[in-house]
């Protein structure tokens, strides 16, 4: 095993001082996870160096588009999953993916986190497009996905720093970002504890540190309100807050819910794998209120639920 890294494992396992004895113990169990992880990042973390200098690793970041999509298709099978999709995304811009189930808004998140791949079409993130993984700035991206992210026999710390170093954050920085926001979402003093014995709620609240605890320039989120409690929706309300003031993050969100929606700068609506329509929640509708209301009634007082609903025609649904 390369010599640097045992003090990468040493601190996985060890990040608050623990007894030689459990320091062991917590160091075999991580070893024993290369044999039965799906992730295809585990093994090259085992050799990261420790100073790692993030500028030479991440590319300087150009232009104003925070996502720039062309003509991206998607089959599965003989679904034609997206079809032609084109998106585009401002820096700073909250923009709502509103779609019911089978819209096709989980497999479009899941190609721009890189963890599936279009048929056809050009993907561009953050000024970059994506081309090699290696020039990619992962570091810049974070993800919320339905999928289970988390690595189930590790702590809640130890995922954290996995996810760290693969992100190839300084280790000077690590502690203090995780700890950071450990304390802001309120679960500091569950930070040992395995994932195995979380529940369905504390798992979202974890997935919400670990898509932003390192301050992403872009954040994407597939329905984090179906595993988030109060006070996890409020964390991540927060840090999106926080992020959008402080570093300017665009921030892609999908949901079956239009009231997430209410506030964002615009709604990309999809059915079956399409855009049919993206523009300000006020001007879907007045769109949708000159079609089916009087022309005196306030487009403020229709959700954009039933906007969804007029334009997928599903008005009584």
């Amino acid at each position: 095993m390369n010599l640097n890294a045992k003090p990468f494992f040493y601190e996985i396992a060890n990040p608050l001082g623990k007894a030689p004895n459990e320091r062991a113990e917590d160091l075999n169990s991580l070893l024993s996870l290369s044999h039965s992880l799906s992730l295809p990042f585990i093994l090259p973390l085992l050799s990261l160096p420790l100073s790692l200098n993030i500028n030479k690793m991440i590319p300087q970041i150009y232009g104003l588009k925070a996502i720039e999509v062309e003509n991206l298709s998607k089959r599965k099978g003989e679904t034609l999953v997206l079809d032609s999709i084109n998106l585009s995304i401002e820096k700073g811009e909250f923009v709502g993916l509103l779609g019911s189930g089978g819209a096709g808004k989980s497999t479009l998140l899941r190609i721009l986190a890189s963890l599936d791949k279009p048929d056809s079409g050009k993907i561009s993130l953050l000024g970059l497009e994506r081309k090699s993984g290696l020039k990619f700035p992962f570091r810049e991206i974070g993800v919320w996905l339905e999928d289970e992210l988390l690595i189930p026999h590790l702590t809640i710390w130890q995922n954290l720093w996995l996810v760290s170093a693969f992100l190839s954050i300084p280790l000077r920085q690590r502690k203090g970002l995780i700890t950071k926001c450990l304390v802001s979402a309120g679960i500091w003093d569950m930070r040992n504890r395995k994932i195995d014995f979380l529940s369905r709620r504390e798992k979202g609240i974890v997935n919400a540190v670990r898509a932003t605890f390192h301050n992403p320039s872009l954040l994407l989120l597939d329905e984090p309100e179906s595993e988030l409690d109060s006070q996890g929706m409020r964390f991540i309300l927060q840090q999106i807050s926080r992020l959008r003031e402080e570093r300017n993050t665009a921030v892609l969100w999908a949901s079956s819910k239009g009231e997430w929606f209410e506030n964002a700068d615009r709604v990309a609506i999809m059915k079956k794998g399409r855009i049919i329509a993206f523009d300000t929640p006020l001007n879907l509708k007045r769109l949708i209120s000159r079609e089916l209301y009087k022309p005196e009634e306030a487009p403020q007082s229709i959700s954009l639920r039933e906007v969804y609903q007029a334009l997928i025609g599903e008005r009584n649904a």
